[in-house]
């Protein structure tokens, strides 16, 4: 139902615009100019209004998801292993441990040795950064890093506001930069090296 008062509202838009162009086109051939002249500016004006983010956000997140999304890897288990012996067998997992700064960033606490970062950025267009790196919170070390990009527009059926606040924009709607893959690669490298660390 959402659906279609949703397409109802965007059909309706659309139908206003071109009568507008229309009558644009119709008082400037009244006054002997051609109708196209004002009737395409009007049209591309009231198009503009809703859509003139999606091309610059289409253009940038396929930028951010290009340049630095996906898994990075700065130190394997058994490196670390190796530049800590006998470390890893002492580790005891912790209980569900969570930290939130209140805005952006969230850390779980995993064991002794290591956390789950998680922050979130925003960014223009609608487009929101998902950084999350496994560390080693005795060193400050970095040991895997997985960078997502998505948009915060949600489906109508979660609610109808974004999470700053605008209406849904759906077209501009993405998930992950691995949304179209079969398998997200990425974030299963992630994810298997924290069950992994976990399992220590």
């Amino acid at each position: 139902m959402l659906g279609l008062i949703y397409v109802g509202v965007l059909a309706g838009y659309l139908l206003v615009s071109l009568v507008l162009a229309l009558i644009a086109a119709w008082i400037a051939r009244a006054g002997g100019a051609a109708g196209w002249k004002a009737g395409v500016p009007v049209f591309l004006i009231m198009l503009g209004l809703v859509f003139w983010d999606w091309l610059p956000m289409e253009v940038m997140y396929r930028y951010d998801c290009a340049r630095h999304g996906g898994f990075t890897l700065y130190k394997s288990i058994e490196q670390w292993k190796r530049e800590n012996p006998g470390v890893a067998e002492t580790l005891v997992a912790a209980p569900s441990r969570m930290h939130s700064d209140g805005k952006n960033r969230t850390t779980f606490i995993l064991n002794e040795r290591f956390s789950l970062v998680m922050t979130k950025i925003p960014h223009w267009f609608h487009i929101v950064e998902r950084n999350d790196r496994i560390i080693d919170h005795k060193t400050g070390e970095t040991l895997a890093r997985y960078v997502d990009f998505r948009t915060d527009i949600i489906p109508l059926g979660l609610g109808g506001i974004g999470l700053n606040g605008r209406l849904f924009k759906l077209w501009m709607m993405k998930n992950s930069c691995e949304e179209k893959q079969v398998r997200r690669k990425g974030q299963e490298q992630f994810n298997d090296m924290l069950h992994k660390l976990k399992s220590l």
